[in-house]
């Protein structure tokens, strides 16, 4: 029977952030920038289990890639500024980290503890607009759109076995 020390011990994989970016200036008022990131969530224990099978169970890092495109402008028109702000991205995670209920095989207490539960993309824009027409006054305006969906659900049943859940398929937000 393993330790806990030793149970993550197993779950640990080196993992380093990295982060790549190019920007270019089309004008000194202009930029576009390229944006390619990788990043992690350390694994470890359920420690909010409530028995103590469900704090033996550990769970490995989440890993994430993400690339991002984006625009930035300021514009002068006479006494008024105009800035926008324009961002695209798209990020791809693996053996992504979630808190589920879980209810025991034998029975007992529901537990709360975090697995992985395989895989999900995201992708989105957002936009960000400040018009001052005069120094005295600022307007502002925000838009952000955000598609996420799971690719793969895997959950473990009381059973053992694992099965692809599907659940939930979509998410949709947008906020204007």
């Amino acid at each position: 029977l393993n330790t806990l020390a030793e149970a993550l011990a197993d779950r640990a994989q080196p993992a380093h952030p990295q982060h790549a970016s190019v920007q270019y200036k089309v004008s000194p008022d202009v930029l576009v920038y390229l944006a390619h990131r990788h990043g992690y969530r350390t694994g470890g224990f359920a420690a909010r289990a409530g028995t103590e099978s469900g704090l033996r169970q550990t769970f490995k890092p989440e890993f994430v890639d993400d690339v991002e495109f984006g625009f930035k402008g300021d514009w002068r028109m006479g006494d008024a500024f105009l800035q926008t702000n324009l961002a695209v991205y798209y990020s791809k995670y693996k053996d992504l980290q979630r808190a589920l209920s879980l209810v025991p095989a034998q029975g007992g207490p529901v537990t709360t503890a975090a697995i992985n539960i395989g895989k999900a993309r995201i992708w989105g824009v957002e936009a960000d607009v400040l018009f001052r027409p005069v120094p005295q006054i600022e307007l502002t305006a925000n838009y952000a759109y955000t598609n996420a969906k799971y690719q793969e659900f895997l959950v473990k049943n009381a059973n053992g076995t694992t099965t692809d859940r599907n659940v939930p398929t979509d998410v949709l937000a947008a906020t204007d």
